[in-house]
């Protein structure tokens, strides 16, 4: 509950533009989402972290960029954000994946890290292992969501 308190609002600030850059550039707020977990916990910074964050079911810093991503591209597809968005993400036609979203082409590495190309390969992955995609709801897509992620 602290911890929801006190650092998921500071991570979730602008999370989408910022989810996937370089490791070195999100290195420090990794290290300090620690530091959080470790201190509510009330254990030494030895402890493993990943255990930590399982046990106190939060999600670590990865897992929270995936989980945000995902719930920008579901809101896009159910038509819940502005119109800006309205053509990031299109759904594939074929009739096998009806919920895959065709991956944009990118030339470089930075257009390949932006949200136009790699939430929709998040999406893909959900839809691979078997995630029901159909959920109209936002609760409950952010409910079965956070399980997967809390696996």
């Amino acid at each position: 509950m602290l911890y929801n308190t006190l650092c998921v609002p500071f991570v979730t600030y602008c999370n989408v533009v910022w989810t996937n850059t370089y490791p070195s550039t999100t290195n420090r707020i990794q290290l300090l989402l620690k530091r959080a977990v470790w201190a509510i916990s009330l254990k030494n910074h030895k402890e493993n972290s990943e255990k930590l964050f399982h046990i106190t079911n939060n999600l670590n810093f990865l897992q929270f960029n995936q989980y945000t991503a995902c719930i920008f591209v579901f809101k896009q597809l159910t038509n819940k954000l502005s119109s800006i968005f309205k053509f990031y993400y299109k759904r594939n036609s074929n009739s096998r994946r009806r919920n895959c979203i065709l991956c944009n082409k990118a030339k470089t590495n930075i257009l390949f890290a932006y949200i136009i190309c790699s939430d929709p390969r998040m999406w893909n992955k959900l839809d691979q292992d078997g995630f029901d995609l159909n959920i109209t709801s936002l609760t409950l897509f952010k409910k079965h969501l956070k399980k997967i992620f809390n696996k």
